[in-house]
């Protein structure tokens, strides 16, 4: 029976398992028979990584112990975020269940954060490193509906509200995974990361940097993420009516569209996402970095990467 393990649960969620320790990362719309995880990590509060719903079904589990989130995620009604209706603000994990985390590794120089930057989660040895699409406005009604984007209210600074990426190192197999969350950009702090083994790659982000990106971090594999397959196999739903845009010169027409998108399961994805990776391979190869397309779903072991 294989017990270490490495799952693409479809958007940007990811299963880890190994030394008996059960991670996930920004998981979204998970099935009802996905086993609870010991611990979660979330690296912003975007609606497809910041999933309230399957949040609070792992953490009543007497199995969960920790959840790991960005400052956002507990704040997240009171600001400009594409969510969908209002949170709980976690109210239902139990303090002692809930870490606030802050990067460790920075993108401008000399910030710093009040704050964990670090964790140990059962097998898994946690950093963190600046991530992309930081809150911008705090919301002038926080009771009200979010109609996200406002574009009004007070602009928050990122030493308030920044998102994570994760470096996790299993302590039992000595594999380490980088999960940037919604990273679109490079920054000196790559560099200061330790080595990595997997990196989970976001599709829709990296267009024109697919290369210069691997060069500076080097991973020995990319498992790629935050991308659909239209399957009937594949995990998170897809019920997005006929005629909805993602884009629009309209405003609220835009800002109409996005709210039914987000009900629907929608997130970023390239159109043929298959042939783009595959149209990289070679040159990822070339680098000395293997490509493994994951299926939705399908635990792999993780002998396979050692």
């Amino acid at each position: 029976m294989t017990t270490n393990t490495v799952t693409w649960h479809g958007g940007a969620g990811v299963e880890i398992v190994a030394g008996g320790s059960r991670l996930m990362i920004d998981p979204y719309c998970l099935p009802a028979d996905v086993a609870t995880p010991n611990f979660i990590c979330v690296t912003h509060d975007d609606h497809d990584h910041f999933d309230e719903k399957t949040i609070a079904r792992f953490t009543s589990d007497p199995e969960f112990a920790r959840l790991v989130v960005p400052p956002s995620c507990v704040d997240v009604n009171g600001l400009d975020s594409p969510v969908l209706g209002l949170h709980e603000g976690l109210q239902f994990v139990p303090e002692d269940k809930l870490t606030v985390i802050y990067p460790g590794l920075t993108r401008e120089p000399g910030d710093s954060y009040d704050g964990p930057t670090t964790a140990q989660l059962g097998d898994f040895n946690l950093i963190t490193i600046d991530s992309s699409e930081r809150p911008e406005r705090y919301r002038v009604d926080a009771t009200d509906e979010p109609l996200w984007p406002e574009q009004r209210g007070l602009y928050v600074g990122h030493t308030r509200y920044p998102n994570v990426g994760y470096h996790v190192t299993s302590r039992s197999t000595g594999l380490s995974f980088y999960h940037p969350g919604d990273l679109h950009e490079q920054f000196n702090a790559h560099h200061e990361l330790p080595d990595i083994d997997v990196f989970f790659m976001p599709l829709p982000k990296f267009v024109g940097q697919e290369i210069s990106l691997i060069e500076m971090l080097r991973p020995r594999f990319i498992i790629p993420i935050h991308y659909r397959v239209f399957t009937d196999a594949f995990p998170v739903p897809y019920d997005v009516p006929e005629g909805i845009e993602v884009s629009s010169k309209n405003w609220e027409e835009f800002r109409r569209n996005h709210v039914i998108l987000m009900g629907s399961h929608w997130y970023p994805s390239p159109d043929d996402p298959l042939a783009y990776l595959e149209n990289l391979r070679p040159r990822w190869e070339g680098l000395g970095t293997q490509l493994i397309v994951l299926e939705a779903g399908t635990p792999t072991d993780l002998a396979q990467l050692a």
